[in-house]
């Protein structure tokens, strides 16, 4: 029918492209949505992005509409059955993330066109505005997109000792980016805190935004965050309830999430050991067989590198 023209299958290269601008603009997500607890300038690049974001998932709510998908491996491209997919999947996460997204950036353009401070002057316009931006951190319920993007990238893998390294990468950038969310939230109850009057861990250490940059306070924040994974201290303490429980907490989930991290990267390391290992035995083979056959220099010389570089192939 005439329908199927506006349709595309969730393999097309097209399809794939979209997906693929969509992954990078969930890694920048991941770093700059939990940085918000810091306040940071707004630079035109970051100002850029956000614009970039919004109307990237704003226009996917088409795309999801107009691809396929695949159903016990039939590309199934019925409009009906497509509209009744998303409105039982991705329908709320749009919802819960766009309506608060569009409703910020309103009342960011209706404050400055007031004036530059009036949003400032109103009190009740700033904690809306907060709750609005809190509500921007449940984008990252997106990450889990992420994840044929990392099947993606390991097809281009062809050797073992690649996919091996590949993986312990993908289990430091994991742990990297559980300390930076962890890290952000860290000062973001210190600030909860310090609204309701009480002593906080940025009090006791005497941070203000007029004398401490929040570059230097995310740092603090993401090295104290990265001392509960490890036996590593610093001199910064919780100073009430909320802290104390978030830092009981947060050491809980490292325990677990450290020990499997670390057990992952140690049986990638062990993989690596015994094929260097093997890599030398055979090679020790190699080189014992040409000089007992008296083979001419060059020609073993050669012989070696042809082997080691279709190994590495």
């Amino acid at each position: 029918t005439c329908w199927y023209r506006f349709f595309g299958t969730p393999t097309s290269s097209r399809r794939v492209l979209w997906e693929m601008l969509g992954a990078m603009l969930i890694l920048y997500d991941v770093i700059t949505l939990p940085l918000m607890a810091f306040d940071p300038l707004e630079d035109p690049f970051n100002a850029l992005m956000r614009w970039l974001v919004l109307l990237y998932w704003t226009l996917n709510v088409y795309h999801q509409l107009t691809v396929g998908f695949i159903q016990d491996g039939v590309c199934v491209l019925n409009p009906r059955s497509i509209l009744l997919r998303y409105v039982k999947g991705m329908l709320w996460v749009d919802l819960v993330t766009l309506v608060p997204d569009w409703t910020s950036t309103f009342l960011i353009l209706t404050a400055s066109g007031k004036g530059g401070d009036s949003l400032e002057q109103e009190s009740d316009s700033v904690r809306v505005l907060r709750f609005l931006r809190g509500i921007r951190v449940t984008r990252l319920i997106r990450v889990v997109k992420l994840q044929w993007m990392v099947e993606l990238a390991r097809d281009f893998l062809e050797s073992e000792y690649s996919s091996i390294l590949f993986d312990i990468s993908k289990m430091m950038l994991l742990l990297l980016a559980l300390n930076h969310g962890i890290a952000c939230a860290w000062f973001q109850l210190s600030l909860t805190g310090a609204d309701y009057g009480w002593k906080t861990w940025t009090g006791q250490q005497g941070y203000s935004v007029d004398e401490v940059s929040w570059q230097y306070q995310y740092l603090t924040s993401l090295h104290w965050s990265m001392t509960q994974f490890t036996p590593a201290s610093m001199d910064l303490q919780p100073q009430n309830e909320m802290e104390r429980g978030f830092a009981i907490v947060v050491i809980l989930l490292a325990l677990v999430v450290f020990s499997y991290i670390v057990g992952s990267i140690t049986g990638s390391l062990t993989q690596l050991r015994v094929m260097s290992e093997k890599l030398s035995a055979e090679t020790l083979k190699l080189r014992r067989f040409l000089r007992n056959n008296r083979v001419p220099l060059g020609l073993s010389m050669r012989i070696r590198r042809f082997v080691e570089f279709e190994r590495s192939e």
